[in-house]
C-alpha cells in the first residue's frame, strides 16, 4: 500500500541521524509504489470501487439493514434525489476538498506541487476549479 511521506521530514530525519540510509531509502521505496487496487488509472480498479460504493449505499436501501422495505424504498429515493440535484456531489465535495490534496514542496524552486501520475488530467481539475497555478510532482 502507498505512503504518504513528507520527503522533507525523512530527509531532516535523515541528516539529523534519527533514520539510516536504508530506512530513508526503504520509505522512499514504498512511497512510490503503483497503489495497487486503489490505483484508479486501472478500469478494472474503478470498476471495483463503484461495487465497493454500491454496496455501501446499498445497506442504506435493503431490508436487512434498514428492517423495513419502505424506509428501503424512502432511502433509495433520497439517494437518487440526491444524485440527481447534484447534492451528493456537493457533500463528496465538502468531505473530500480538493485543499486537501497531497503536495510536495519543492524547496530549489521555492513552490508546492501536487503530486499526480497524469499531469494533463490534474490541470484540467485544477484549472476547472479556479487553481491556475500548479506545478506537478510524479511517481513514474
Amino acid at each position: 500500500m502507498k505512503k504518504i511521506i513528507n520527503e522533507e521530514v525523512l530527509r531532516t530525519q535523515k541528516l539529523a541521524g534519527i533514520i539510516s540510509e536504508n530506512e530513508y531509502n526503504k520509505t522512499i521505496e514504498e512511497a512510490y509504489s503503483d497503489g495497487g487496487k486503489y490505483n484508479l488509472s486501472s478500469q478494472e480498479n474503478v470498476e471495483e470501487m463503484m461495487r465497493d460504493v454500491v454496496a455501501i449505499l446499498g445497506k442504506y436501501v435493503g431490508v436487512q439493514s434498514t428492517d423495513n422495505a419502505a424506509i428501503g424504498n424512502d432511502n433509495r429515493v433520497k439517494i437518487y434525489n440526491m444524485l440527481n440535484s447534484g447534492e451528493f456531489q456537493q457533500k463528496i465535495s465538502q468531505m473530500l476538498p480538493p485543499s486537501s490534496m497531497h503536495q510536495a514542496y519543492d524547496h530549489d524552486n521555492n513552490q508546492a506541487q501536487y503530486w499526480t501520475n497524469n499531469p494533463e488530467e490534474m490541470a484540467k481539475f485544477l484549472n476547472s476549479i479556479g487553481i491556475t497555478k500548479h506545478n506537478f510532482k510524479s511517481t513514474n
